[in-house]
C-alpha cells in the first residue's frame, strides 16, 4: 500500500496553478492586449494551433495569425515559446 503522506498535497498544487494563472492574467493586462488578443493567448497557452483557435473563436485562421503578430509586438517577443515564458514572469 502506498504511503499517501509522501505525495505532494493537492491543495498546494492547486494553489500554485492558481498563482500561475493569476500572473499570466496580470501580464496580459500589462501588455495592453485587447479582449480578442487575450482569448488568442489563452488558447495558445493551451497548445491550440491557429486553425483550432480560429474555429473556437469563429474567425478565420489569417485573423488569428494577425492577432498573434500583434501580441508578439506588444510583448516584444518573436515566437510562442518566448511569449509563454514572458507571460509567466512575475514582474
Amino acid at each position: 500500500m502506498e504511503n499517501l503522506e509522501t505525495e505532494p498535497p493537492l491543495n498546494g498544487i492547486v494553489s500554485e496553478i492558481e498563482k500561475n494563472i493569476h500572473i499570466f492574467e496580470i501580464n496580459m493586462s500589462l501588455f495592453k492586449l485587447t479582449t480578442r488578443e487575450k482569448q488568442v493567448v489563452r488558447l495558445v497557452r493551451l497548445g491550440k494551433m491557429y486553425k483550432e483557435t480560429a474555429e473556437e473563436l469563429h474567425i478565420v485562421e489569417r485573423t488569428v495569425k494577425k492577432h498573434v503578430e500583434n501580441i508578439f509586438q506588444k510583448a516584444a517577443v518573436t515566437n510562442k515559446a518566448e511569449l509563454l515564458h514572458k507571460m509567466m514572469q512575475n514582474h
